[in-house]
């Protein structure tokens, strides 16, 4: 699903939008929460695209701006998600939502720098 967002001033927004066929699926809210969610019907597929392509001119006439990497696509095949967020679809359909992704970070140790050999040497200090 498209993210937009708004960031300037106080406002810290996102807004998505999504056609599935006659349904057009919205997500709205404060960055770093998951927002409210809301689906609209429409008669035909065509007026469902053109009112997602009508919503979407007016929040980029607000500001709104559409985050890279976040295009419209299906996904299908088999997997395991986890994070936080609403899935739709049916079958190998397409799934919307926000999510959170983790991962591990590996440090690798620098070597260790070898010290001078050490010497005996008697050292005597007058007093």
């Amino acid at each position: 699903m498209p993210r937009y967002e708004l960031v300037e001033g106080k406002s810290s927004k996102f807004w998505e939008v999504e056609v599935d066929g006659v349904d057009v699926h919205l997500a709205w809210g404060r960055i770093g929460t998951n927002g409210q969610q809301k689906t609209k019907s429409f008669a035909s597929a065509e007026k469902a695209a053109a009112e997602r392509d009508k919503l979407v001119k007016a929040k980029a006439k607000k500001g709104y701006r559409e985050v890279p990497g976040t295009a419209t696509g299906t996904a299908t095949g088999t997997g395991t998600a986890t994070g936080t967020g609403t899935a739709t679809g049916t079958g190998t359909g397409t799934a919307t939502g926000t999510g959170t992704a983790t991962g591990t970070a590996t440090e690798t140790p620098r070597p260790r720098q070898k010290s001078p050999p050490r010497t005996t040497e008697s050292c005597i200090l007058d007093g």
